[in-house]
């Protein structure tokens, strides 16, 4: 997508805070397009900003910026995060990082194989981040309560999925991102998550991805496949309820019925 240049308006604004004026602007594919956007300044640098608006606003980027900071301290792909401040809203800005979505690498079997062992690998990474009670109070949004399929909590994304994150030039991860959602939660809901994400989206090359995600991440294919699509049902269930919008709450419930219906190893009713 082209870049699309805007004239005055509050990315300038956070521009200007960032030291150089605006050249152009564009939304982003990845996390909330509405509220993020790829910044082109005129020095020739670029970031990308994301608008957090609300009750609680402050509270939420603050938690946001201390995960992520956390996460870049121990060595894992997040960009480093800044608070820009302006009089509408405060925006998480971060340093633009070139690659493709994971997404992108779904269209094709052998390159849908080399992201899920790649992602596998970072799902078990962030779920050996210890956790305290500052920055990973609470729990993720829309995450859900503990329960027997929920087994141990650790620290969750809360929105592991391939979408989420960008993929080098050398086909490694270079960055992971959108942590809207993270904070303690089940130590399996990002595997859950990213199985029911691609599946939904991407059911052909699921198949083949989905062992590859697993063995990477440290689990065996089997009975563990039924307890994470029980823990996907129950995020789902969750999203929907936490839904204010009625089309975006009947797009979760939609979801949540067809997953419903899938077959599921290990699972003795299917």
């Amino acid at each position: 997508m082209p870049f699309v240049s805007i004239g005055t308006t509050e990315l300038d604004d956070v521009a200007g805070r960032l030291g150089s004026p605006l050249r152009a602007a564009e939304p982003v594919g990845w996390g909330d397009a509405r509220a993020t956007h790829r910044l082109s300044l005129a020095d020739g640098r670029s970031y990308a900003a994301r608008r957090f608006a609300g009750p609680g606003r402050i509270a939420h980027i603050g938690k946001v910026v201390r995960i992520m900071s956390r996460l870049a301290d121990a060595g894992l792909p997040v960009p480093t995060p800044t608070i820009v401040e302006t009089l509408a809203a405060p925006w998480l800005v971060t340093p633009w990082i070139e690659g493709e979505t994971g997404a992108s690498w779904l269209a094709d079997p052998d390159r849908a194989r080399h992201l899920a062992d790649r992602m596998g690998r970072l799902a078990s990474r962030l779920r050996d981040v210890e956790l305290d009670t500052d920055p990973f109070d609470g729990h993720p949004r829309g995450s859900p309560p503990a329960s027997a399929a929920a087994g141990a909590r650790a620290f969750v994304h809360g929105d592991f999925a391939p979408i989420n994150v960008v993929i080098g030039a050398d086909g490694e991860i270079s960055a992971l991102l959108d942590f809207e959602h993270a904070g303690e939660g089940p130590a399996l809901l990002d595997i859950a998550w990213w199985g029911w994400v691609v599946r939904h989206h991407h059911p052909e090359q699921w198949v083949t991805a989905w062992p590859a995600f697993l063995a990477a991440a440290g689990l065996e294919p089997g009975d563990i496949e039924a307890r994470l699509h029980e823990l996907a049902l129950q995020t789902l269930a969750d999203r929907a309820a936490a839904s204010h919008d009625a089309a975006e709450r009947d797009r979760w419930r939609q979801r949540l019925s067809a997953a419903r219906g899938w077959a599921v190893a290990g699972d003795q009713a299917t």
